[in-house]
């Protein structure tokens, strides 16, 4: 418990530093454009572009890491509750119709657009998102993931035609509870708080989506988050997760070597 990081009372705050340096545009009001968020050497000739909602911007601090390590740049283009793919999906927050995220995704798409062939965009997502249906109707179970899928694979033939080299980020498992305040009540026993992997079809679209297209390249993360198909509560020091389905930014920090090894594998170094 000594060893912990972070504090699991101090969990929900541990987002990383583009978090907290405004790369995250939020849910409320017309907020439709991202900051400028460079990170990294801005004349490198290698770019990064981590694009997509909360699951993809947890995963900053190991892509930011990478970037630091090779001389890239880095540019966050992420915005809350909203996929990569395109697709119109129900706010979960506000359960409202929510225009400003796709409003939010063509600014983002003009931007990668420029990017040209030495950009390559690493994006993820939530894959539990409500989409709409043709006639705005909500969709659930096959239709829905069969609607969130062909939005994904929109979303990487654009970038693809227009340049760029594309990385998919699996989505993570979600627990049932709260994962620091399963830690917190019960730091003797951290086996309590781990929870089975699930593989729901309906939640693989982004896998579907990646491996439909040959150019596009699919990083799992799933056996380090959970070994052995348990997905564990502590990993080493780290708390893993800050919730119930988001990484802390300590733990994913610690994805960098295999995110690296990736890349490598890719031929994208």
């Amino acid at each position: 418990a000594v060893a912990l990081r972070p504090n699991p009372l101090n969990a929900r705050a541990d987002r990383g530093r583009s978090f907290y340096e405004g790369c995250m545009v939020g849910i409320e009001g017309t907020s439709t454009n991202s900051n400028k968020c460079h990170y990294g050497n801005p004349e490198a000739e290698r770019t990064l572009i981590l694009f997509g909602d909360s699951h993809a911007m947890q995963y900053f601090p190991a892509v930011d890491e990478l970037a630091e390590n090779h001389g890239w740049h880095l540019i966050v283009l992420t915005k809350a509750e909203c996929p990569p793919e395109e697709v119109e999906v129900r706010s979960m927050v506000e359960y409202r119709e929510y225009s400003q995220c796709d409003t939010w995704r063509e600014e983002a798409f003009k931007r990668i657009e420029k990017g040209g062939e030495d950009a390559t965009v690493v994006m993820s997502g939530d894959t539990e998102y409500t989409p709409y249906g043709p006639e705005g109707e909500e969709l659930t179970g096959d239709d829905a993931a069969e609607a969130m899928e062909a939005g994904y694979i929109r979303t990487l033939k654009r970038i693809q035609a227009a340049g760029p080299h594309t990385v998919v980020i699996r989505d993570n498992p979600t627990s049932i509870e709260d994962v620091p305040s399963c830690v917190s009540e019960d730091i003797q026993h951290l086996g309590r708080c781990s929870f089975p992997r699930r593989r729901e079809w309906d939640r693989e679209y982004d896998v579907r989506a990646a491996e439909a297209l040959p150019q596009t390249h699919l990083v799992d993360f799933i056996a380090d988050i959970c070994p052995g198909e348990i997905c564990r509560a502590v990993i080493g020091n780290a708390l893993t997760y800050r919730d119930k389905d988001h990484l802390t930014a300590t733990f994913a920090r610690t994805l960098e070597p295999m995110l690296e090894s990736d890349f490598r594998e890719a031929g994208l170094m």
